[in-house]
């Protein structure tokens, strides 16, 4: 059972906060929307999420979709992320030692920023 706090602030989203997903408006979100390569959007609430809040709360009768795709997008590219970076990290492994400590950052970057960028991933 989450925490008092935890509760009343869920409660607080439920009632007094609707959150809409892009599409719902008919609008496209800028691109440094979309980018999420410097994000972590694990904490964030979806629409089907805050619907289930708004149904535990406020109005039990409310419909709330079972498939959440912007949740499962999100996952999709964080685990991209993540395979990114872990293999941004094998590349830099030759490099150890102190001394080449920002070669080896900079060197992830580089790797980070062209397989995030440049390869397309199914």
């Amino acid at each position: 059972m989450p925490a008092p706090s935890i509760k009343e602030t869920e409660r607080y989203f439920a009632s007094n906060l609707i959150l809409l997903d892009w599409r719902r408006f008919n609008l496209v979100a800028p691109a440094k929307f979309c980018s999420f390569a410097r994000n972590d959007y694990a904490s964030c609430v979806t629409h089907v999420e805050w619907q289930k809040l708004y149904r535990k709360y406020v109005d039990p009768a409310v419909s709330v979709s079972r498939c959440d795709d912007v949740r499962w997008r999100i996952r999709k590219k964080m685990v991209l992320v993540y395979c990114c970076k872990l293999l941004a990290r094998c590349v830099a492994l030759p490099f150890r030692g102190e001394s080449r400590r920002v070669l080896r950052q900079n060197i992830r970057e580089r790797v980070i920023s062209f397989l995030l960028n440049h390869v397309k991933f199914v």
